[in-house]
């Protein structure tokens, strides 16, 4: 028997089962849209940290405080990185 590179099937199902599979395809791409980026820009980061200034990022990047990746003059910062920062440094209450 020969194989065959580019083989099509015609699948055939009711229109109910149709939406139903289409419905679950949907709802995928959804939850993955909704997740945010692993890796944030230096903006982000500030904001998270609620950092004004450069100095003091880098300043926490380069003590190893948080994690970072650096590809030619970009540097991006890990999400949960930045998130165990803030909640290593929370004060209890009393």
């Amino acid at each position: 028997m020969e194989e065959f590179k580019d083989v099509q099937q015609i699948v055939v199902m009711t229109e109910a089962e149709f939406d139903r599979r289409l419905e679950r395809v949907y709802q995928r791409v959804i939850a993955q849209l909704k997740q945010p980026p692993e890796h944030v820009n230096e903006t982000t980061a500030l904001q998270m940290l609620g950092l004004r200034s450069k100095t003091s990022l880098w300043k926490l990047r380069s003590s190893g405080a948080i994690s970072y990746s650096k590809m030619g003059k970009i540097i991006l910062y890990r999400r949960s990185s930045l998130i165990e920062f803030i909640e290593k440094n929370e004060l209890k209450k009393f």
